[in-house]
């Protein structure tokens, strides 16, 4: 099994639409647009997924991806945002579980699977991520929870791979490393 690398950037909660379409006018000259093999994804903010923003990822050779997605399709759930809704509007790519996510928003393992369960019954290709705090990797618990997170992932991937049609990855991103300038070892 050939594996294709992902060169992916999160904007958080950084850019407008105007300063989204500035860096894409910009981006061929820090990133060359073809590194065989390898998807280049971005994920800006929700109200930087629109028609404008996409043409100019499209010219940049840049996919773009959500920083969220529910489990449901439609209903009351404010702020979230619909898998078939972004699939149909050209968005294929959503993170699932980025530690923010996990920390600020008390996102669970459970919710986590359940939006990794529609997004691959949608076709949507995935980045699910995890990693430790420093109050846990500092308690010599990284390898328990990166387990946690990792098997109810791990489950739902077996359970759906035979019809999945997209890509799906993990991502390690601990959370002691986030906006620190440290990094973890391979």
């Amino acid at each position: 099994m050939s594996r294709q690398k992902i060169l992916a950037g999160n904007w958080k909660m950084n850019f407008g639409a105007a300063e989204a379409l500035g860096y894409f006018s910009a981006i061929e000259e820090l990133i060359p647009a073809a590194i065989p093999g390898t998807y280049r994804v971005i994920f800006p903010p929700a109200y930087c997924l629109g028609q404008d923003v996409q043409k100019a990822a499209a010219n940049a050779s840049m996919l773009l991806g959500a920083q969220n997605v529910h489990w449901e399709e439609k209903g009351a759930f404010t702020g979230e945002l619909s898998g078939s809704v972004l699939k149909a509007n050209g968005i294929t790519w959503v993170l699932i579980a980025h530690s923010e996510r996990r920390q600020f928003f008390g996102e669970s393992d459970t919710s986590a699977c359940k939006r990794l369960k529609k997004s691959m019954e949608l076709g949507l290709n995935i980045i699910f991520c995890v990693g430790e705090t420093l109050a846990e990797r500092e308690a010599n618990q990284t390898e328990a929870v990166l387990k946690r997170q990792i098997e109810p992932f791990t489950t739902v991937y077996k359970d759906l791979k035979n019809s999945y049609t997209g890509v799906c990855s993990i991502a390690y991103e601990p959370v002691w490393a986030i906006g620190t300038g440290k990094t973890a070892t391979p």
